[in-house]
């Protein structure tokens, strides 16, 4: 029995979830065809007459208080020992658990009202949240009649949404405002859905940040910034030696050689491993304070600088060795520029503070004087016993400037201006920069110096060239002979975006060779004066061999259908002929299933143009803008009222039709399709002005 309940009952009746409870019992029930026993349907038989079947009955009515009993919590057992019949014990649960007076209904409002969704998952958050909204619904429903229930639940479902995305978390404002931003706003279902694909985003992108953040390197050097000792953060670090994170290798109780493979030891205590140079990381901090030792490296700066060295004596700038000057290290850890030589720098000052300079292993070195190497490289400490020259990312970003790293190297620019200020290749996995050993007295420059052009492009507003080579060549932005102005190419980045523009579309070229082969469509309106008779829209036909066009009238959009089939019966009535292409745009007008039926049926194939791009129905859209520019104009200047537009419209294709067309070598459009099919001999002299009869 004790397995038959787990399999099936998930919600143990605890006396307070009774509506959940008693919903999956009654389904259980209804499933095993024995609901009659609880309902009253299928009483007891009479226990002397019929008793075989009153047997039989007995054995199922326990069966069902079997399952009541096992679908409870163990002190309630009990409480139902009185009862003999499963229609009693679930009359007496309904009677003392289902609260559907008013106090319960105070208290699951304010349930709804204080709960949020916390540390709870989407899928956990939803199961508990529609359960108390199904219980409270449940209450409501109970007074409410039944012709006022449907619109009842219409306005609950709306509420049950809003409610149910208003208690989301906060990393999940994002979607929950798309959400709730679109028109209409989708059903609750759609957006449970949407909120799992979101949270298995996060959960995705989360293991993905933790996988690169194991995989990252160690840290080897570290800037303690005026912290004192046991006051930083150990809870990201991670020890190189059994991979667990709060605290460091030197500390740790697991340790291993990753050299000799023996516990007890790491690897820099490991009395086998040969020798090997390390590599020194400073940080600047006030008074004393002890830094994690740093990692070991094969990259040196003595061979960095040797390297940079080399490649100088390639270019044929090799010299005297001694007047090369030690490369400058970004370094995101050290707290301030350092060097240990005054020679670069500008303004310098004898230090009066207290600070140190405390390299990794803790030894605190002593800051001899202060100068500027430019205006943004400024507060270099000098300290003699420094080995290596540092420029600190920190400092840099404090002076308004932007640091960036990649795989080609770093550079440095002005946050306000934009301009270059230093750039340094990336070797190994160091940045070194090459400064000057004299005084500069202008922002550093490294292989980027900024031509006079671009910086008076930039100016000017961002010119063409063609402009500043005249302001050059005339004088007005200095020397005539300066070779800026005989550089006319100007790389703007900021130009290529603001200046875009969409690519032309190719011009549409007729592939037709007699009427009717194509016929272009279009839906004008709504119209901003409804004409006298109602009509808000009108809809135009284009023969695209001769571009004759027919125009009908229309209250509404749902009439371009009734009115294509009496198009259809004009032209294979008056000229005899099949149309075989209609060409259209996407609108919900062509693209009912009734329209695309009756195409497919007449063997007319519906060419669309592509969503929001009207270009590629240019010949309809054309032909629109025509038809309107003659409309307002005789409007105009006849002086008669907007509402008569569409008589305008009709004159207006009535002209449009029969004046001379360029593309038909000056033959009327009207002349043309109707020499065709021998029906038509033109004349102009009936011809009246559009205007009132009085003014004829």
């Amino acid at each position: 029995m004790s397995l038959e309940q787990s399999e099936h009952f998930l919600v143990r009746f605890t006396g307070k979830n009774y509506s959940a409870w008693a919903f999956q019992f009654q389904i259980f029930v209804k499933g095993k065809e024995l609901w009659g026993h609880i309902s009253g349907t299928d009483p007891a038989p009479d226990s002397e007459k019929e008793k075989e079947k009153y047997m039989k009955w007995e054995v199922k009515d326990a069966q069902i208080m079997s399952w009541i009993l096992g679908s409870m919590e163990h002190s309630m057992l009990l409480n139902l020992k009185p009862y003999k019949s499963s229609r009693e014990m679930w009359d007496y649960l309904k009677k003392v658990y289902n609260q559907s007076n008013t106090a319960r209904r105070f208290q699951l409002e304010l349930e709804l009202g204080q709960f949020s969704q916390g540390s709870m998952s989407i899928q956990e958050f939803y199961s508990s949240f529609v359960n108390l909204w199904a219980e409270y619904t449940d209450i409501v429903y109970a007074s409410v009649p039944p012709e006022g229930l449907i619109a009842i639940q219409s306005v609950h479902e709306t509420s049950k949404r809003d409610q149910f995305l208003m208690k989301l978390r906060g990393e999940f404002e994002a979607i929950r405002s798309n959400l709730m931003n679109r028109e209409p706003v989708p059903f609750l279902d759609i957006c449970v859905g949407e909120l799992l694909r979101e949270e298995q985003r996060i959960i995705t992108q989360a293991v993905l940040e933790q996988k690169a953040q194991n995989s990252a390197p160690i840290p080897v050097a570290y800037a303690a910034q005026g912290r004192s000792k046991g006051g930083r953060d150990m809870s990201n670090v991670q020890c190189y030696s059994c991979k667990g994170f709060g605290h460091i290798a030197t500390t740790c109780t697991k340790k291993f050689c990753n050299y000799c493979k023996k516990t007890g030891h790491i690897i820099k205590d490991c009395s086998i491993r040969p020798p090997k140079k390390s590599e020194t990381a400073y940080n600047v901090s006030i008074g004393s304070s002890n830094a994690p030792s740093p990692g070991q490296s094969s990259i040196t700066p003595e061979i960095i600088q040797q390297m940079i060295v080399s490649a100088l004596s390639a270019l044929g700038l090799s010299g005297n060795q001694n007047s090369i000057p030690k490369p400058w290290y970004f370094d995101s850890a050290a707290s301030n520029h350092m060097t240990n030589t005054a020679l670069p720098l500008n303004n310098v000052q004898k230090y009066k503070g207290n600070l140190h300079i405390h390299t990794a292993d803790g030894n605190p070195l002593s800051i001899t004087v202060v100068g500027d190497i430019s205006a943004l490289l400024n507060t270099v400490f000098v300290s003699r016993k420094l080995s290596t020259n540092l420029i600190s990312v920190g400092q840099l970003v404090d002076n308004n400037c932007d640091v960036h790293f990649s795989k080609s190297g770093c550079f440095v620019q002005d946050q306000v201006s934009g301009k270059m200020i230093a750039k340094g290749p990336k070797v190994g996995r160091l940045f070194p920069l090459l400064l000057s050993p004299y005084p500069v007295s202008n922002y550093v420059a490294c292989n980027a110096v900024q031509c006079d052009n671009q910086v008076w492009h930039r100016r000017l507003g961002h010119p063409n060239s063609h402009v500043l080579r005249v302001l050059f060549k005339s004088g007005l932005l200095g020397n005539k002979n300066s070779t800026s102005s005989n550089n006319d190419i100007v790389d703007c980045a900021s130009c290529k975006l603001g200046k875009s523009k969409t690519l032309p579309f190719p011009l549409h070229k007729t592939r037709t060779t007699k009427p009717f082969e194509i016929v272009h469509t279009d839906v004008w309106g709504i119209a901003p004066v409804i004409s006298h008779e109602h009509y808000k829209y009108f809809v135009t036909f284009i023969d695209d061999f001769t571009r004759f066009t027919w125009v009908y009238f229309l209250r509404s959009k749902s009439e371009v259908f009734s009115v294509f089939k009496a198009f259809l019966a004009l032209v294979e009535t008056q000229f005899s002929a099949k149309i075989k292409i209609l060409q259209s745009d996407s609108g919900g007008e062509y693209m009912s299933n009734e329209f695309q039926f009756f195409l497919q049926s007449h063997g007319i194939i519906s060419q669309r143009s592509c969503p929001f791009t009207p270009q590629q129905n240019g010949v309809a859209e054309r032909k629109n803008r025509h038809l309107l520019d003659v409309v307002r104009t005789l409007l105009i200047e006849s002086c008669v009222p907007s509402h008569f537009w569409c008589e305008a419209l009709c004159t207006a294709v009535y002209l449009i039709n029969r004046l001379p067309s360029p593309n038909l070598n000056n033959v009327s459009l009207l002349s043309f399709v109707w020499t065709c099919t021998k029906l038509f001999q033109s004349s102009y002299f009936w011809m009246y002005l559009f205007c009132s009869p009085s003014c004829r």
